[in-house]
């Protein structure tokens, strides 16, 4: 079986050093973890059929952020904003 990775940003979650709102990411992946990772076409198929509020109910956060703080953002986007091989 394969394995997808989702990266969901939430706003507000995180503060820096001076205590100012930051934004925090839940990384999530499904699947099996030694198995080959979901990317490309698949992984953008994916992607148009999950929500952010389907994220924050699978890690049972939905009494914690609104949904309107959250949004899912690419591998990409994770990597040059946060810099997490993992």
């Amino acid at each position: 079986m394969k394995k997808l990775t989702v990266y969901m940003e939430i706003a507000g979650a995180a503060h820096d050093e001076q205590g100012n709102p930051q934004p925090a990411v839940i990384r999530m992946t499904i699947g099996d973890p030694d198995g080959d990772e979901i990317t490309g076409d698949e992984y953008q198929a994916f992607l148009e059929r999950i929500t952010a509020e389907d994220v924050l109910e699978a890690a049972c956060l939905t009494d914690i952020y609104p949904v309107s703080a959250c949004r899912i953002i690419m591998p990409q986007e994770y990597q040059e904003k946060y810099g997490d091989e993992g």
